[in-house]
């Protein structure tokens, strides 16, 4: 990836939370999906020294610490087997 770059992980089942989920928010079987984007690129170093304890996310980009995105990802619900 590129800085600026965004792209759009999908996370199976298996690879997540799996068969029991996290309730009440993940339920079981669910495909979690990641909107990401690559903010920059730091060259040489530990990225949480150059830019902060949480790598360069600021407080309100940071979906989980933040807030903004409500700290849990998408799911695209339950895997057929």
């Amino acid at each position: 990836m590129c800085a600026g770059e965004k792209r759009r992980l999908t996370i199976p089942s298996n690879l997540g939370y799996g068969d029991q989920g996290s309730p009440p928010k993940i339920p079981g079987k669910a495909t979690l999906l990641f909107d990401v984007e690559l903010l920059k690129i730091s060259a040489g170093g530990d990225s949480h020294d150059a830019d902060g304890p949480d790598g360069g996310l600021e407080g309100d980009q940071d979906p989980y610490y933040g807030g903004g995105g409500g700290g849990m990802p998408d799911y695209a619900g339950e895997e057929e087997l």
